[in-house]
């Protein structure tokens, strides 16, 4: 879909959430304050790292007990349970709160989503998509670390699969992907289409645990690793242009995590045993590191960057396609571009439906005489819907020098027809044949006029409503008209 826009920065201060390696619970810092200071939020374990909405005001998570558990980071923190199942095993909010993404301590190889506003769960299967014919492998075995798109449409996940390749060796790695759970338009669950972020990692390579940025929807940081060498990097990739940079080489899995201005990665990482919170800079593309990392927090890990402060978060926007009607042609008459605007200002495609024509790019040939169908579309993009598709019908006319002189006199009625259709030539003119075509070419009446005559019925009853094309030939010459059945 190209660039998103980004979103408004967070007006706040710089605040972390960790969890720390003593007793595995949930602290929050300043991390402008020296020394630092660490206030606890949790009383429980945590299994995975946490989700916090878009406003900093709470954290999601699950607790040993795999209960699905919130706290606020305001006031008093105050532990709340959001699911009394001890079935979970990771969650997570999306960033306006209103719905909530589960994975299960079963790994069955789905996605659970809440919509808070239909007070329901639905329930998503994992898969790999192949892009042949709608076939799907069924490699993945279940998923581990996620988090919600801005837009809380989609969810980006880290899976691990397991295969066996065609000389017998078993294969086992992670990848991120990226499945469809939510239709804003609709307001309700989508279907859990599902594309992924790469579809070419080398045998022993990994990448895993996706976090967005806090300001760029198209920028994504992860952790990639390779059982070959036993090497771990921090990345970070621009989905919009393809750019993809190594951050920081780390030695153990990062979490990543971006800073509110989006110009640090906050990450876990190891001195000798201990696990540590290190931060480093990164450029002005998000992307490429500036600096060197420096561990910020002892005994800590996955650290989550978060502002109190509410933003206004982009939501997806109804368009429309204006397609202008398109007159007859003669086939003679070269070329046609097509033109159609979208009241997003999106650029607009086209796509030939039916007829003797084709498309390059929003240029139109035609290679005959018959009826063309065209529709301009868009498909939409994380910040505006689908359009409503528009079609326009026209006659490509055979070219006989000049239509004959007579085709100004000729009657055709009633339009539209519902029974008999009435061909009325002048005196001076004799009909030799009618054909009647649909839209895609198909002769679906004709009639030879043996006696000369200027004047046919053609019964019309028995067809489908729609658009036909009629051929009306004589000794002087060949009209088409466009006949509208009702």
């Amino acid at each position: 879909p190209g660039k998103q826009p980004d979103v408004p920065i967070a007006v706040g201060q710089d605040l972390l959430l960790l969890t720390s390696t003593n007793d595995t619970k949930l602290y929050s810092t300043n991390t402008a304050v020296t020394p630092a200071k660490f206030d606890q939020k949790s009383t429980t374990v945590l299994l995975h790292r946490p989700s916090v909405t878009d406003d900093g005001k709470f954290a999601y998570y699950v607790s040993a007990d795999k209960r699905i558990r919130s706290v606020n980071l305001t006031g008093t923190p105050t532990e709340m349970v959001i699911s009394n199942e001890t079935i979970w095993d990771n969650v997570a909010i999306s960033k306006d709160g209103t719905k909530l993404a589960a994975l299960t301590s079963s790994k069955d190889r789905s996605v659970y989503v809440y919509s808070y506003a239909q007070k329901k769960w639905k329930k998503f299967n994992l898969y790999n998509p192949t892009y042949t014919d709608g076939v799907e492998t069924g490699e993945v075995k279940y998923a581990d670390s996620f988090e919600w798109d801005f837009a809380g449409e989609n969810i980006v996940y880290d899976a691990f699969n397991a295969l066996t390749n065609a000389d017998g060796t078993d294969l086992e790695y992670w990848d991120v992907g990226f499945i469809n759970v939510w239709n804003t338009k609709a307001a309700d669950f989508a279907t859990g289409a599902i594309e992924k972020l790469f579809s070419n990692l080398e045998p022993g390579e990994s990448i895993g645990n996706p976090s967005y940025a806090k300001n760029s929807p198209d920028i994504i940081a992860f952790d990639y690793f390779n059982e070959e060498d036993n090497s771990y990097f921090v990345v970070a990739t621009d989905l919009s242009k393809g750019d993809l940079k190594g951050v920081y080489e780390n030695n153990t899995l990062g979490f990543p995590s971006y800073s509110r201005l989006d110009n640090r990665l906050a990450f876990s990482t190891k001195t000798g045993d201990r696990e540590d919170v290190a931060t480093i800079g990164v450029g002005v593309d998000k992307l490429s590191p500036s600096g060197t990392a420096t561990v910020l927090y002892n005994r800590a890990k996955w650290p989550v960057w978060y502002t109190q402060s509410t933003r206004v978060l982009p939501t997806k926007t109804v368009q429309t396609i204006t397609f202008d009607a398109i007159a007859d042609r003669y086939a003679n008459q070269g070329d046609m571009t097509l033109r159609a605007t979208s009241s997003a200002s999106l650029p607009v495609s086209f796509q030939v439906r039916s007829g003797p024509a084709t498309l390059s790019g929003s240029t139109m040939r035609f290679s005959e005489p018959g009826t063309v169908v065209v529709r301009a579309y868009h498909n939409g993009n994380d910040l505006f819907h689908a359009a409503n598709p528009v079609d326009r019908t026209f006659a490509v006319l055979v070219v006989t020098g000049l239509e004959p002189a007579w085709s100004n006199a000729l009657s055709v009625y009633p339009i539209p027809v519902h029974t008999t259709l009435t061909i009325e030539l002048p005196n001076t003119e004799v009909i030799e044949d009618l054909t009647l075509s649909t839209l895609t070419g198909a002769s679906v009446l004709q009639s030879v006029v043996r006696s000369r005559r200027h004047t046919a019925t053609l019964d019309v009853e028995h067809l489908p409503k729609g658009l036909y094309l009629l051929r009306i030939q004589t000794p002087n010459g060949t009209v088409y008209r466009k006949v509208l059945k009702q």
